[in-house]
């Protein structure tokens, strides 16, 4: 399965596609999570983070955003039993932003980053908050 208006290219012919949820394991009853309702397929990849210290209900989501040309870590609190999706402050991260890493409060400590200028190496930087 694709977006709209999207064609794969390559071998074999085949795209996985799946998406971050949680089940209920008593009632059997399954929520997606998504950051855009317009673009779900964005979130693939995505990491689901619970528990979140002092937030119970809640998780965190590191997913891609809306932003296609140009996708970078956005972090967002997640109701887990609505499927609510809230974007938090983003702690710096860009378009150079690769990985973001939280703490058990579910706050970013560590973003990880490549350097532009030399795409070809693909130097890695750490920053801390």
């Amino acid at each position: 399965m694709l977006p709209e208006n999207v064609s794969f290219r390559g071998f074999p012919r085949r795209v996985d596609y799946y998406r971050t949820g949680v089940v209920d394991i008593a009632t059997g009853h399954l929520q997606f999570f998504t950051t855009s309702p317009d673009l779900p397929w964005m979130d693939q990849a995505s990491d689901l983070i619970a528990p979140i210290a002092d937030d119970d209900g809640h998780a965190r989501l590191i997913g891609m955003g809306s932003d296609i040309e140009h996708p970078f870590p956005h972090l967002y609190r997640v109701d887990l039993r609505t499927g609510g999706v809230q974007s938090l402050p983003s702690g710096g991260a860009n378009a150079q932003t690769r990985r973001l890493f939280l703490n058990a409060r579910g706050a970013i400590v560590l973003r990880t980053r490549t350097s532009m200028i030399m795409p070809i190496i693909g130097a890695l930087f750490l920053t801390t908050r």
